[in-house]
Protein backbone atom coordinates (compact mmCIF):
# COMPACT_ATOMS: atom_id res chain seq x y z
CA UNK A 1 0.00 0.00 0.00
CA UNK A 2 2.67 2.27 0.45
CA UNK A 3 3.70 2.53 -3.27
CA UNK A 4 0.68 3.54 -4.46
CA UNK A 5 0.50 6.00 -1.30
CA UNK A 6 4.02 7.79 -2.55
CA UNK A 7 3.64 7.51 -5.95
CA UNK A 8 2.09 10.82 -6.45
CA UNK A 9 4.38 12.70 -3.89
CA UNK A 10 7.70 11.00 -5.90
CA UNK A 11 6.44 11.66 -8.91
CA UNK A 12 5.76 15.81 -8.01
CA UNK A 13 9.77 15.38 -6.19
CA UNK A 14 10.69 13.74 -9.50
CA UNK A 15 8.98 16.73 -11.30
CA UNK A 16 10.60 19.61 -9.51
CA UNK A 17 13.90 18.17 -9.94
CA UNK A 18 13.42 18.04 -13.62
CA UNK A 19 11.99 21.40 -13.61
CA UNK A 20 14.87 22.81 -11.74
CA UNK A 21 17.26 21.14 -13.77
CA UNK A 22 15.74 22.66 -17.05
CA UNK A 23 15.77 26.19 -15.24
CA UNK A 24 19.17 25.99 -14.15
CA UNK A 25 20.55 24.41 -17.73
CA UNK A 26 18.56 26.65 -19.72
CA UNK A 27 17.56 29.50 -17.66
CA UNK A 28 16.80 32.40 -20.45
CA UNK A 29 14.71 29.92 -22.75
CA UNK A 30 12.75 28.73 -19.91
CA UNK A 31 11.79 32.13 -19.03
CA UNK A 32 11.08 33.02 -22.20
CA UNK A 33 8.83 30.15 -22.36
CA UNK A 34 7.21 31.00 -19.39
CA UNK A 35 6.33 34.35 -20.22
CA UNK A 36 4.53 33.07 -23.61
CA UNK A 37 3.06 30.28 -21.51
CA UNK A 38 1.57 32.49 -19.24
CA UNK A 39 0.72 35.14 -22.14
CA UNK A 40 -1.06 32.59 -24.20
CA UNK A 41 -3.47 31.18 -20.90
CA UNK A 42 -4.29 34.59 -20.10
CA UNK A 43 -5.27 35.63 -23.66
CA UNK A 44 -7.22 32.11 -23.46
CA UNK A 45 -8.81 33.06 -20.44
CA UNK A 46 -9.73 36.31 -21.87
CA UNK A 47 -11.59 35.06 -25.09
CA UNK A 48 -13.37 32.14 -23.05
CA UNK A 49 -14.53 35.37 -20.87
CA UNK A 50 -15.64 36.92 -24.17
CA UNK A 51 -17.54 34.17 -25.37
CA UNK A 52 -19.33 33.57 -22.06
CA UNK A 53 -20.57 37.20 -21.64
CA UNK A 54 -21.22 37.47 -25.65
CA UNK A 55 -23.02 34.17 -25.17
CA UNK A 56 -25.11 35.67 -22.19
CA UNK A 57 -25.71 38.94 -23.26
CA UNK A 58 -27.69 37.33 -26.45
CA UNK A 59 -29.85 35.61 -23.69
CA UNK A 60 -30.16 38.64 -21.69
CA UNK A 61 -28.65 37.98 -18.75
CA UNK A 62 -25.23 39.10 -19.51
CA UNK A 63 -22.53 40.22 -16.73
CA UNK A 64 -20.53 42.97 -16.46
CA UNK A 65 -17.87 41.00 -14.58
CA UNK A 66 -17.26 38.26 -17.81
CA UNK A 67 -16.62 41.40 -19.81
CA UNK A 68 -14.30 43.02 -17.48
CA UNK A 69 -12.43 39.86 -16.86
CA UNK A 70 -11.94 39.19 -20.61
CA UNK A 71 -10.25 42.83 -21.20
CA UNK A 72 -8.12 42.11 -18.09
CA UNK A 73 -6.82 38.91 -19.35
CA UNK A 74 -6.55 39.70 -23.16
CA UNK A 75 -4.78 43.04 -22.33
CA UNK A 76 -2.31 41.01 -19.37
CA UNK A 77 -1.79 37.82 -22.05
CA UNK A 78 -0.80 41.09 -25.10
CA UNK A 79 1.52 42.72 -22.58
CA UNK A 80 3.19 39.18 -21.43
CA UNK A 81 3.88 38.11 -25.41
CA UNK A 82 4.54 41.51 -26.13
CA UNK A 83 6.75 42.99 -23.27
CA UNK A 84 8.40 39.88 -21.46
CA UNK A 85 11.67 41.67 -20.28
CA UNK A 86 9.40 43.69 -18.06
CA UNK A 87 7.08 40.47 -16.91
CA UNK A 88 10.82 39.15 -16.41
CA UNK A 89 11.92 41.54 -14.19
CA UNK A 90 9.08 40.82 -11.55
CA UNK A 91 10.41 37.71 -11.71
CA UNK A 92 12.54 37.05 -8.72
CA UNK A 93 10.40 38.49 -6.50
CA UNK A 94 7.61 36.13 -7.10
CA UNK A 95 10.18 33.04 -7.32
CA UNK A 96 11.11 34.61 -4.09
CA UNK A 97 8.07 34.46 -2.73
CA UNK A 98 6.76 30.89 -3.60
CA UNK A 99 10.21 29.46 -2.53
CA UNK A 100 9.49 31.35 1.49
CA UNK A 101 5.82 29.50 1.36
CA UNK A 102 7.80 26.52 0.40
CA UNK A 103 10.18 26.52 3.10
CA UNK A 104 7.35 27.74 5.67
CA UNK A 105 5.36 24.40 4.76
CA UNK A 106 8.13 22.32 4.70
CA UNK A 107 8.77 23.22 8.40
CA UNK A 108 5.68 21.70 10.71
CA UNK A 109 6.65 18.73 8.66
CA UNK A 110 10.49 18.45 9.71
CA UNK A 111 9.10 19.20 13.47
CA UNK A 112 6.54 16.25 12.75
CA UNK A 113 9.43 14.22 11.56
CA UNK A 114 11.38 15.18 14.91
CA UNK A 115 8.00 13.95 16.92
CA UNK A 116 7.34 10.52 14.99
CA UNK A 117 11.06 9.96 16.37
CA UNK A 118 12.94 10.03 12.88
CA UNK A 119 16.75 10.45 13.23
CA UNK A 120 17.33 12.41 10.07
CA UNK A 121 14.56 15.17 10.60
CA UNK A 122 17.39 18.06 11.48
CA UNK A 123 17.65 17.36 7.78
CA UNK A 124 14.04 18.66 6.64
CA UNK A 125 14.55 21.39 9.07
CA UNK A 126 17.90 22.87 7.11
CA UNK A 127 16.77 22.15 3.78
CA UNK A 128 13.58 24.21 4.80
CA UNK A 129 15.20 27.03 6.50
CA UNK A 130 17.59 27.09 3.57
CA UNK A 131 14.22 26.96 0.85
CA UNK A 132 12.99 30.29 3.05
CA UNK A 133 16.64 32.25 3.07
CA UNK A 134 17.18 31.74 -0.36
CA UNK A 135 13.26 32.97 -1.32
CA UNK A 136 14.13 36.25 0.84
CA UNK A 137 17.17 36.59 -0.81
CA UNK A 138 15.43 36.98 -4.16
CA UNK A 139 12.07 38.67 -2.47
CA UNK A 140 14.95 41.67 -1.23
CA UNK A 141 16.77 42.00 -4.31
CA UNK A 142 13.99 41.35 -6.81
CA UNK A 143 16.11 43.30 -9.60
CA UNK A 144 19.06 41.19 -10.03
CA UNK A 145 19.82 39.49 -13.10
CA UNK A 146 16.70 37.80 -13.76
CA UNK A 147 19.10 34.52 -15.80
CA UNK A 148 20.55 34.39 -12.52
CA UNK A 149 16.86 34.65 -10.11
CA UNK A 150 15.74 31.47 -12.68
CA UNK A 151 19.32 29.65 -12.25
CA UNK A 152 19.02 30.31 -8.74
CA UNK A 153 15.11 29.02 -8.75
CA UNK A 154 15.77 25.92 -10.69
CA UNK A 155 18.37 25.12 -7.98
CA UNK A 156 16.59 26.04 -5.51
CA UNK A 157 13.16 23.09 -7.04
CA UNK A 158 16.03 20.91 -7.02
CA UNK A 159 16.74 21.10 -3.26
CA UNK A 160 12.98 20.80 -2.54
CA UNK A 161 12.56 17.72 -4.74
CA UNK A 162 15.84 16.51 -3.25
CA UNK A 163 14.27 17.24 0.25
CA UNK A 164 11.11 15.30 -0.87
CA UNK A 165 12.79 12.49 -1.84
CA UNK A 166 14.56 11.95 0.81
CA UNK A 167 11.27 12.31 3.61
CA UNK A 168 9.37 10.00 1.40
CA UNK A 169 12.12 7.51 1.67
CA UNK A 170 12.65 7.49 5.38
CA UNK A 171 9.19 8.13 6.12
CA UNK A 172 8.55 4.85 4.21
CA UNK A 173 10.98 2.60 6.21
Amino acid sequence: MKYKENTVPVLLALGYVVLGMILVIWPTEAAKALCWIIGICSLLFGVYHFVRYWKSSRSGFAFTFELVLAVIFVLLGIFCLVSFRTVLSFLPFILGIALVIDGAAKLPRAFSMREFGFSRWWVELLLALLLAILGLILIFDPFSLVRFSVVFFGASLVVSGISDLLMILWSSH
